[in-house]
């Protein structure tokens, strides 16, 4: 059972700093300046992985493609909160 509690944790604090990673890149991507930084590049390495799959799955049902702003990365963000209120809390 102790596995189990320290995996739940280790996924909780990934998720945490993914999801903080995605709210400054939100934030950064506002500001010219930044947006070119190696620290929004570390932000988009870090964040990407988890925005692509949603961004390819909404490609693929032709889903907010005619909007202004990107909508996938809002859903990952949203998805990544619910997962993390998925797990066990200690």
């Amino acid at each position: 059972m102790p596995v189990l509690i320290v995996l739940a944790k280790t996924i909780s604090l990934l998720i945490s700093i993914i999801s903080t990673a995605m709210f400054l890149r939100a934030i950064c991507s506002f500001i010219p300046t930044l947006a070119e930084s190696r620290f929004f590049t570390f932000l988009l390495v870090l964040t990407e992985p988890v925005v692509m799959p949603v961004r390819y799955l909404l490609y693929k049902l032709n889903i907010g493609q005619d909007l202004p702003i990107d909508i996938s990365f809002t859903i990952a963000y949203f998805l990544l909160i619910f997962i993390e209120m998925l797990l066990p809390v200690i």
